[in-house]
C-alpha cells in the first residue's frame, strides 16, 4: 500500500489494521486502532507517518524512516515490536508514551539496527516492559542520537542494547530516569551520557563483554551512576574508563569494594585499589581535580562509591557529541471542520486600508475601512473566487467579495471597532435587491460618519 497525499488513514477491520508493505510518501495520520500489524513500513524523505493510541503496532519486516515516524500515546497502554528485517533510520523517531499508561517498545530486527538520525523512547512512571533494541543476526550501529526517558522516580525503566557481536556506538545514546546494563560488548568513539536518576553498569571485561577505551562516559547530573560490577578488570585487561562531568556529588561505583585511591593530575587517571589484591580499576576523568575533595570511606576502610564534592573542572567537562536533545513535538491531528478563510482587496482614494473576510464556523465576516469622502459604495457579492475591484466613479467603487455560491440575503450591522491595527468603520449595510438567478446581490453601505 502506497499512500500519497495528506490524509486520515483509517483500516477498520473492526478495529484492527492489516497491511503487507506500508510506504508513507506525504504526511499520513492513522485513528486510534486496537491492533496494527504491519509486513513492512518506509517513510520517505519530506513526509512523516502519526500513530495515535494505538494499543499495538506490530512490524513483521523490515523499517526504513527516511522522513518521520510518531509513535504516540496520551492516555491507554501501547507498544510497538519488530520480529523481522532491518532496521533503518536516517531520520526521526519518536516513540512517545510519556503521557500514557503501560508502554512497550521492542526493535529486534532479524538482521541489521542502523540509526543515522535521532530517536526517543519515552515512557511513564509506571513498571513497563523493558525497552530493547536488539541486532539479532546483524549488525549494530548507532551514529545518531538515541534518548531513552521514563518519568519514573522509584523504579528505574530498563533498556536492553544487545547485538549478535557487539553494540557500535559512535554518536550518542542518552539515559533519563533509565538503568542500561551492559549485555554485549561495546564499541565506538561515541558517548553514552547518564543522565538524571540513571544508572549504567558495566560488567566483567572479557573478550565477550568488552568495553571500548575511547567510548565516553558522560555524567551529567549530580544523580548520575556508573557502575563497575563483580571485578571489571582481569589481568588480562587493560580496559580504562573514560568518564567526563564528573563531579557535583554524582558517583562511581564498584560492587566488590576498594580500600584506596590515587589521582594522577598529570594524566587525569583516577585508580580504585581494590579489596581483591592486587587488582585495580583505572578512571580517565580528565584533569584539573583536587585530590582533596574526593569523597569516599577512607584509607584501609573497605569503600563502594567515589564521589567529588567539587564543581567539574575544565579537563573533565562533557563533549558535545554527548549532548541530548528534547522530544520532538508530534504532528498536530488535522480537524475534521476545517477553517474558512477568504480575503478582499479595497482600493480607493486612500491608504493603509485592510479588508479581510474571514469565516471560522462557515460564517464571513467583512472588515472594512472606506474614505469618509464616499458617501456611498455598491457592492456585489457573487459566485466569485478571485478578488478584484473596479472603479466606477470617483466617490463610489465596486468591490467584488469571495463568498459562498449559496449566500443570496445578507445583512450585516457595523459599529466602530478596533482589532489589532484593523478598523472597522462606522456604518452600516443595507439589502438593495438580490437576483437569485443570477446569484448577485446589490448591497449599499452608507458612512453614519
Amino acid at each position: 500500500m502506497k499512500l500519497g497525499f495528506t490524509q486520515l488513514l483509517s483500516f477498520t477491520l473492526g478495529l484492527i489494521g492489516l497491511v503487507n508493505a506500508l510506504t508513507i510518501t506525504k504526511d499520513t495520520f492513522t485513528s486510534p486502532l486496537v491492533s496494527l500489524q504491519i509486513g513492512e513500513l518506509n517513510v520517505n524523505s519530506g513526509a512523516y507517518l502519526a500513530i495515535y493510541d494505538s494499543l499495538a503496532v506490530g512490524v513483521a519486516g523490515s523499517i526504513n524512516i527516511d522522513g518521520q515516524l510518531f509513535v504516540v500515546s496520551n492516555s491507554i497502554a501501547t507498544s510497538f515490536i519488530q520480529t523481522l528485517g532491518d532496521f533503518i533510520n536516517t531520520g526521526t523517531v519518536s516513540f512517545d508514551a510519556r503521557n500514557g499508561l503501560l508502554s512497550s517498545f521492542q526493535l529486534a530486527p532479524g538482521g541489521n539496527f542502523q540509526n543515522l538520525g535521532f530517536m526517543w523512547f519515552g515512557q511513564k512512571d509506571v513498571v513497563s516492559t523493558p525497552t530493547t533494541v536488539t541486532a539479532l543476526l546483524g549488525s549494530w550501529e548507532n551514529s545518531g542520537t538515541m534518548v531513552f526517558y521514563s518519568s519514573a522516580l522509584v523504579l528505574l525503566s530498563a533498556v536492553t542494547l544487545t547485538a549478535l557481536n557487539s553494540v557500535e556506538n559512535d554518536g550518542a545514546i542518552c539515559l533519563i530516569n533509565y538503568f542500561l546494563p551492559q549485555s554485549s560488548a561495546y564499541t565506538g568513539i561515541g558517548c553514552f551520557n547518564i543522565g538524571l536518576n540513571s544508572d549504567m553498569t558495566v560488567l566483567p571485561s572479557n573478550p565477550v563483554l568488552s568495553f571500548d577505551n575511547r567510548l565516553t562516559i558522560a555524567l551529567s547530573t549530580p544523580t548520575s551512576t556508573f557502575s563497575a560490577v563483580s571485578v571489571s578488570v582481569n589481568f588480562l585487561s587493560n580496559t580504562v574508563y573514560k568518564i567526563r562531568g564528573f563531579g557535583n556529588m554524582n558517583t562511581i561505583s564498584i560492587d566488590c569494594g576498594f580500600t584506596s585511591i590515587n589521582y594522577d593530575s598529570l594524566t587525569g587517571i583516577l585508580t580504585a585499589y581494590l579489596v581483591l589484591w592486587p587488582l585495580e580499576i583505572d578512571f580517565d576523568i580528565g584533569t584539573g581535580y583536587d585530590s582533596t575533595k574526593f569523597v569516599y570511606g577512607g584509607l584501609f576502610i573497605i569503600s563502594n562509591t567515589i564521589q567529588y564534592n567539587g564543581k567539574v573542572p575544565a579537563g573533565g567537562k562533557i563533549p558535545g557529541i554527548c549532548s541530548c536533545p528534547d522530544f520532538p513535538l508530534p504532528p498536530t491531528k488535522p480537524s475534521t471542520s476545517p477553517t474558512v478563510t477568504t480575503t478582499s482587496y479595497w482600493t480607493a482614494t486612500t491608504t493603509g486600508s485592510t479588508l479581510i473576510t474571514t469565516g471560522t464556523d462557515g460564517t464571513n465576516t467583512l472588515v472594512i475601512e472606506v474614505p469618509k469622502s464616499v458617501t456611498s459604495t455598491t457592492t456585489t457579492w457573487g459566485n466569485s473566487f478571485t478578488s478584484e475591484t473596479t472603479a466606477t466613479g470617483s466617490t463610489t467603487n465596486t468591490v467584488i467579495v469571495e463568498v459562498p455560491s449559496s449566500t443570496h440575503t445578507t445583512t450585516s450591522y457595523w459599529t466602530e471597532t478596533t482589532t489589532g491595527s484593523t478598523l472597522i468603520t462606522t456604518g452600516r449595510w443595507h439589502q438593495h435587491s438580490c437576483d437569485r438567478g443570477s446569484k448577485e446581490c446589490h448591497l449599499y453601505y452608507h458612512h453614519l460618519g
